[in-house]
């Protein structure tokens, strides 16, 4: 199946907020069902429905024409993935709480070995300890980004992109007072961003990187208005994560994903299974802008160790509003298709 690896530049800074209470915080990501929802809204825009949604929405997707994968932070020539589950239990906690971890890392974790000789706290564990990679990769870091680090000196961390909470204030347009209201803001290091790899069919394909050309101005997540969101795209330089093999028992997912009923006895309920859950909700808007609430869902996140089901598990979810007339004949989706990448069955004793 074709594949295409994505790289996107930030020109500023980023703003994907999370649901519920703290909702002046940001994630240091984009999530895959809200890459999703971007991409269709500006396809649907520009060029009207995609002819392949139809097929993503009819579960079980057994020959999916499209998969994306989250967009994940990555450091000049080194792109972070989100910690697998499972680990081996022989991992020290510093490690285990680190949320993201590089390439090298990753594909060690994913098979179910330890990396040797990767797990000394002050060399191996960078942006506040939420970032683990190995020695060479974070030379190869520091050189590409130009910044002077020395491994394991109290004063040295290197600090690839930071999330912090800023002041706004909302004018009313007719009595003219002013509210104050906080919200969080993702900003990348020179030579930092976000990546994200796609596979599937090559019109398919096509679909998402013309769409990707044109969010590179109108940007991604909120706070658009005032010139958040916007990139570069450019081609990642890195090969797509492995998928599966016919015969492999388990995989691990590179996007949110919602198995369905009739999936739960293979994928969650595996032997090999190790997961973790989150609540996903958020708004929509009828025809005439108003917004409404769109369904919850619980979604399984990125990272989770799941059982191979021999496809890709998981279904484009309708989280039109439920009772609200506007949305009897339009239909509201959020990306839920995990995108499977090859796993070793566990973790070492």
């Amino acid at each position: 199946m074709p594949e295409k690896v994505f790289r996107l530049v930030p020109r500023g800074a980023f703003h994907v907020g999370t649901w519920g209470i703290g909702r002046e915080e940001a994630l240091d990501y984009i999530p895959s069902d809200t890459l999703f929802s971007a991409l269709l809204v500006q396809g649907i825009g520009t060029q009207g429905m995609p002819a392949f949604l139809d097929s993503l929405t009819k579960h079980p997707v057994k020959n999916p024409p499209l998969l994306i994968t989250s967009a994940f932070p990555y450091a000049g020539p080194v792109r972070f993935f989100p910690q697998p589950a499972g680990l081996p239990d022989k991992l020290e906690k510093a490690f285990r709480k680190a949320h993201w971890v590089s390439e090298q890392v990753f594909h060690t974790l994913r098979q179910g070995h330890t990396p040797d000789g990767e797990q000394d706290e002050r060399v191996n564990l960078v942006q506040g300890k939420s970032v683990w990679l190995t020695r060479r990769e974070r030379a190869e870091i520091a050189r590409a980004l130009g910044v002077r680090d020395v491994p394991g000196a109290p004063e040295s961390d290197l600090r690839l992109w930071s999330v912090s909470v800023v002041p706004r204030v909302a004018v009313d347009r007719v009595t003219d007072a002013s509210n104050l209201f906080h919200a969080g803001r993702l900003t990348f290091a020179k030579g930092c961003g976000l990546w994200l790899a796609a596979r599937g069919a090559d019109e398919a394909l096509a679909w998402l990187e013309s769409c990707l050309q044109l969010l590179q101005d109108a940007g991604l997540g909120g706070l658009r208005s005032i010139g958040h969101g916007a990139f570069t795209l450019k081609e990642g330089g890195w090969p797509a994560p492995p998928a599966p093999s016919d015969g492999a028992s388990c995989f691990i997912t590179l996007s949110r994903c919602a198995p369905q009923p009739a999936e739960f006895d293979t994928v969650l309920r595996s032997a090999h299974a190790a997961y973790a859950l989150e609540v996903v909700a958020g708004w929509c808007q009828d025809d005439a802008g108003h917004p409404w609430r769109r369904k919850r869902v619980r979604m399984v996140k990125e990272g989770a160790r799941l059982g191979w089901p021999g496809y890709a598990p998981g279904a484009v979810v309708d989280v039109r509003p439920a009772n609200v007339p506007q949305f009897n004949e339009r239909p509201v989706y959020r990306w839920g298709l995990a995108f499977p990448v090859a796993a070793g069955e566990g973790g070492e004793g």
